[in-house]
C-alpha cells in the first residue's frame, strides 16, 4: 500500500491543504493520505490553535474524501512532535507500506533540524511540494501553486475579512462557532 504522509499545524485547514493532497494522491498513485496534525511543531515558537480545535477542523474538512484519513497518533503524544516517531508508529501500523512524507518546499532550509533526520529518510520517500519559490535536487518535487496560506487565514479572521473561498465550509462555520483567530 502506498500511502502520502501530510503532516502540519493546520491551523487552520484549508482548500490548498485538500488540493495538494489530490495532486501528490493522482502523480504519486497514492491509495491513501493520512493528515496528521502535530501537537506542537519542534521548530516553531508559537502555538498554535488548541489540537482539539484542529483535529476537529480537519475532520470536517476531510468528512467527503474516501481516501483521506485523520490521524490522532500525535494529539495522544502532547509536546513537541516529531515526524520521525509518527513513522515509526505507521510502520506498525501498516506493515509492508511504502510511506511518502508530502512536504513543502519552504521546510527544505529546515530538513537537517528535524528530529533524527537521517534516519528519517529511511523510513519514507520524501516528496516536496513547490509553491513556486525553490525546488530541491535530492527529492522529487511536484510542482504546485497555492496562493492561500494558514498564517494568511488568521490574519484574514482577525482583520474580520472573508476567508469562504479560501477554508471549506464546514471548517469556517467551526471556526466561526467556536471564535478561532479573532
Amino acid at each position: 500500500m502506498k500511502i502520502g504522509v501530510l503532516g502540519g499545524s493546520f491551523d487552520p485547514v484549508h482548500r490548498g491543504h485538500l488540493l495538494l493532497a489530490r495532486k501528490a494522491q493522482k502523480k504519486l498513485a497514492l491509495d491513501r493520505i493520512l493528515f496528521i496534525p502535530a501537537y506542537q511543531n519542534p521548530l516553531k515558537s508559537t502555538l498554535p490553535a488548541d489540537i482539539r480545535h484542529r483535529f476537529v477542523m480537519l475532520a470536517l474538512a476531510l468528512r467527503k474524501e474516501d481516501t483521506f484519513f485523520l490521524s490522532d497518533f500525535e494529539l495522544q503524544h502532547p509536546g513537541k512532535s516529531y515526524t520521525y516517531d509518527t513513522l515509526v508508529h505507521l510502520h506498525k501500523i501498516f506493515p509492508g507500506g511504502k510511506f511518502y512524507l508530502l512536504a513543502g518546499t519552504d521546510n527544505l532550509s529546515q530538513f537537517k533540524r528535524w528530529h533524527r533526520f537521517q534516519e528519517l529518510e529511511k523510513l519514507c520517500q520524501i516528496v516536496l511540494i513547490s509553491r513556486g519559490k525553490r525546488s530541491a535536487e535530492q527529492y522529487p518535487v511536484l510542482p504546485f501553486s497555492c496562493p492561500v496560506s494558514s498564517t494568511q487565514i488568521r490574519k484574514k479572521l482577525k482583520n474580520g475579512e472573508p476567508v469562504t473561498r479560501m477554508v471549506p465550509a464546514e471548517t469556517l462555520k467551526y471556526i466561526k462557532k467556536n471564535g478561532l483567530y479573532i
